[in-house]
């Protein structure tokens, strides 16, 4: 988790802006409601996906070894989306919470 807050404003802001839209097409507000609904966001999903690997490993010792037992529970927690992009916060894209 430390790697990615030392990722700094800037790379957030450059993670926003990647949609599949051209920039000039996007309402400026839409970045920066990009970038504050990820910084909020992206800490609580890297938690839920940290209990899910921790979930998903206690699953594999319960299971006796079991790996599609762990890799339900893993696909689950650590799939979906990390970073809000303006296209999610204009409902051309799904925010994926709990992965597919």
């Amino acid at each position: 988790m430390r790697r990615l807050w030392s990722m700094g404003w800037s790379a957030l802001v450059a993670l926003a802006m990647s949609g599949p839209v051209q920039a000039e097409e996007r309402a400026p507000i839409a970045y920066v409601g990009a970038v504050a609904t990820t910084v909020f966001y992206l800490p609580v999903k890297v938690v839920y996906a940290g209990l899910g690997g921790t979930v998903g490993g206690l699953s594999l010792l319960v299971t006796g070894g079991n790996p599609d037992a762990f890799f339900a529970v893993w696909d689950a927690a650590g799939g979906g989306t990390y970073v809000v992009t303006p296209a999610m916060l204009e409902g051309d894209e799904e925010v994926r919470f709990v992965g597919p």
